[in-house]
């Protein structure tokens, strides 16, 4: 009986810890790459960063205007948006895009914003 609660338990804990970064950004403080290597929009305005990790980051593009994009390693990627946009569309490879919000009171200008992509979740 404990056997079985222990994999009930097991199950339900694995289920919420991927539902913890589905579909929103996390707010990253301690990223200093992107702090110190700032880039201005259009209206010398610092970008909004988004780091991207993904088991191929070449392969990423967005459909918002893309100010800056780096590339660290093949599974991890920023791109530099402006701070004002209310949604970004991810587009990889030959799977459907996905389409994700910004957090609640938008996104801040020069602050770092994290996302980890996986196939399974670009597929919904």
């Amino acid at each position: 009986m404990k056997k079985i609660l222990l994999v009930i338990l097991l199950f339900f804990v694995s289920v919420c810890a991927s539902e913890l970064n589905k579909n929103k950004f996390v707010k990253l403080s301690n990223d200093y790459y992107a702090v110190t290597h700032p880039v201005f929009d259009f209206n010398r305005q610092y970008c909004t960063i988004i780091k991207i990790e993904y088991n191929n980051c070449q392969m990423i593009t967005l459909n918002q205007k893309i100010f800056k994009k780096k590339i660290i390693n093949n599974n991890e990627c920023y791109f530099y948006i402006s701070h004002n946009e209310d949604k970004i569309t991810f587009n990889v490879d030959n799977h459907e895009s996905i389409t994700l919000n910004a957090p609640k009171n938008g996104f801040i200008m020069g602050v770092v914003y994290y996302i980890k992509l996986e196939l399974d979740k670009i597929q919904e």
